[in-house]
């Protein structure tokens, strides 16, 4: 999803395009519902200090490397890996940043993780007071 999302922000460099803002939220809902996976599957208990670091390790290497091949293609980029609701931080990063458009990848989570947790990208689409760009997954 990330090098689709990256294909069509490339394209917006003809544009006038010139900084983009990486950012992976860690989904403070999604972590806690991991130690109650772990009560479940009896891989309990899990730590979660230890599933955060390895977690964060991760997302900040995939978007260092974006955020490096968005410089290769003279970009000003730089990337933001936070913990919190992805909603909320989102749209919070677009206000403090003062960007132009959000551009976004659909996850395409399940029905039921849609219920429960809300599509980010509809939210985002209802509450941005800039433009929104969704990607989808297919």
């Amino acid at each position: 999803m990330a090098d689709k999302a990256l294909d069509y922000i490339k394209q917006l460099k003809p544009a006038g395009a010139e900084q983009v803002i990486i950012i992976h939220i860690l989904d403070q809902r999604e972590l806690r519902n991991l130690s109650i996976l772990g009560g479940l599957t009896g891989n309990y208990p899990i730590n979660l200090n230890e599933e955060l670091k390895r977690l964060e390790k991760e997302y900040l290497e995939n978007v260092k490397n974006i955020v490096e091949d968005l410089k290769n293609a003279r970009f000003n980029a730089k990337g933001i890996v936070r913990e919190g609701i992805p909603l909320k931080e989102i749209l919070k990063t677009a206000e403090d940043e003062d960007v132009s458009i959000i551009v976004m990848g659909s996850t395409g989570k399940s029905n039921l993780e849609e219920v429960v947790l809300g599509s980010v990208s509809e939210g985002v689409i209802k509450q941005s007071r800039q433009p929104v760009l969704i990607i989808k997954r297919n």
